[in-house]
């Protein structure tokens, strides 16, 4: 048996396992470390072994029918997670490719990863995966550029959060929820670069904007990033019509000046 075989043996024993234990979280969470050193293990001695068992399991499921699907467990999930556990060379270029993928499959884990991992080489893959008509994905994507914090990123961001801001978007009768979710996860990517034209867009929306959940935002970025001019903003946001948006400046202005 090459060590290969043993990987798929263990793999598919593993999940057998697994099946058989349901309702048993103790005995579950035993096989599953036992089966993670395993791996673990076998990356550190030859990384290159894991990540083109990898590739082949990965490849060979989503060329599934999609009723076969989920009758076929995925090897790829076990394999991705232990390479991906630290922000090796091998993990960051693993992730950057599955990025670029057709299928969004591990995207959405694999965007985390990235913004976790700060790595600026990441940057135009996670670009790339904002034209994923998935919105998780566009969502954890522009979330991750956010955290990486590189200013390439920040003219698409400044497009989401434009395209995204019209009466189609707001209405009650809007086609997909999903877009005004990914306009504030967007939005609260800009506030997380920082840069000039982001700190425009932002200050812009402290008092024009339709989504209250980006104006409390906006709040909260200026009294965290620009706290020695934030008073005479918060006095005029105090003065608000929305009820909400006036309770936050004026809790932030007692923070901030106590002769207020």
């Amino acid at each position: 048996m090459t060590v290969e075989e043993e990987i798929i043996h263990i793999l598919k024993t593993h999940y057998e396992k697994m099946i058989s234990l349901r309702g048993n979280r103790k005995e579950q969470e035993q096989e599953n470390k036992k089966t993670n050193m395993f791996l673990k293990t076998t990356f550190q001695k030859n990384p290159q072994l894991i990540l083109n068992l990898f590739w082949k399991s990965y490849k060979t499921w989503i060329q599934l029918p999609e009723q076969e699907r989920h009758k076929s467990p995925r090897y790829s999930d076990k394999l991705l997670w232990t390479i991906i556990d630290t922000p090796t060379k091998e993990a960051i270029d693993t992730a950057c490719q599955i990025m670029i993928e057709s299928e969004d499959l591990y995207k959405e884990t694999v965007a985390r990863f990235l913004g976790d991992s700060k790595n600026p080489k990441a940057v135009p893959y996670l670009i790339e995966a904002l034209k994923s008509d998935d919105y998780n994905v566009v969502s954890k994507s522009a979330l991750a550029l956010g955290d990486i914090g590189d200013s390439r990123a920040e003219p698409y961001l400044l497009e989401i959060v434009d395209k995204y801001n019209n009466d189609e978007v707001y209405s009650d009768g809007r086609i997909d929820d999903s877009y005004p979710i990914i306009r504030y996860n967007t939005f609260n990517a800009l506030c997380l670069l920082n840069t000039p034209a982001a700190r425009k867009k932002i200050l812009q929306s402290l008092f024009h904007d339709r989504d209250i959940g980006i104006q409390q935002r906006a709040i909260r970025y200026l009294v965290a990033e620009m706290q020695m001019e934030a008073v005479p903003y918060l006095e005029k946001l105090s003065e608000s019509n929305h009820e909400e948006i006036a309770t936050l400046a004026r809790n932030y202005l007692e923070k901030l000046d106590p002769n207020y």
